[in-house]
């Protein structure tokens, strides 16, 4: 119970943007995999028929490839800005405090504040960012099997 407690004091101390940070973190975590379940199926090892349903095929196979791949590139994005933000208001938090009658309290909360945001939008970002590189490059390398087994039609764009 102590632990949970511990757990609670630590969202609390992070202020009003830890919440959408840890929404923010589920969300990018939930494309990654899903992203990941995606790109590691096992091909087709057949080439694509040089016809209209080959075609749809790698297109419709090439849609599967892209499919979060911008979601994934702007939740990295925007992770370590929403904690640079929530840096921010803590330390408006802090510079407001000071001469007060709690001091000492309201900045070690405003600082707190200040830290852990700024800790948990790197948090999420740096894992995002390179689990993200690293989809985007077993996705070209998928694309590259997909044309180099498939007619000139098969080459799809990034």
């Amino acid at each position: 119970m102590t632990r949970v407690l511990q757990t609670w004091e630590y969202f609390r101390a992070g202020g009003p943007f830890l919440g959408v940070l840890v929404g923010l973190g589920v969300a990018l975590g939930t494309c990654l995999v899903l992203r990941g379940f995606v790109l590691l199926q096992k091909p087709d090892e057949e080439p694509f028929p040089d016809s209209a349903l080959g075609r749809m095929l790698v297109d419709r196979r090439a849609a599967q490839l892209r499919a979060f791949r911008r979601t994934t590139r702007t939740l990295t994005a925007i992770a370590p800005l929403l904690g640079l933000l929530g840096t921010v208001s803590g330390m408006i938090q802090t510079f407001s405090a000071l001469g007060g009658a709690n001091a000492s309290t309201e900045i070690a909360a405003g600082i707190s504040e200040a830290l852990i945001t700024t800790e948990l939008g790197l948090a999420i970002g740096l894992p995002g960012l390179g689990l993200g590189l690293w989809l985007e490059r077993l996705e070209l390398r998928v694309r590259r099997r997909m044309a180099a087994g498939s007619s000139p039609a098969a080459k799809v764009e990034p």
